[in-house]
């Protein structure tokens, strides 16, 4: 976590993608893994009622899948332009 958090620190610092839109990708997934990142704790013994558990792996899940759209949404519109 702390390695991503200084990754997506760097990237903000340095935009190293040539142009706006790869670097908007790169830093829409970066924010993602690192949320995702802190958002595992939830799994843990941390929250110990099971359904609770559960439903945070289901806003997990749908939280993946809009990431997952997002991304497939921004290469087709990339693709088309």
């Amino acid at each position: 976590m702390h390695a991503s958090l200084l990754y997506l620190c760097w990237f903000v610092r340095v935009l190293p993608m040539v142009d706006w839109q790869n670097n908007s990708v790169q830093l829409i997934n970066e924010y993602f893994f690192l949320f995702f990142a802190y958002y595992i704790f939830l799994f843990t013994n941390y929250v110990p009622d099971p359904e609770t558990r559960y439903f945070f792996g289901t806003v997990y899940l749908w939280i993946l899948a809009v990431n997952t759209a997002l991304n497939c949404l921004i290469i087709l519109a990339m693709i088309v332009k």
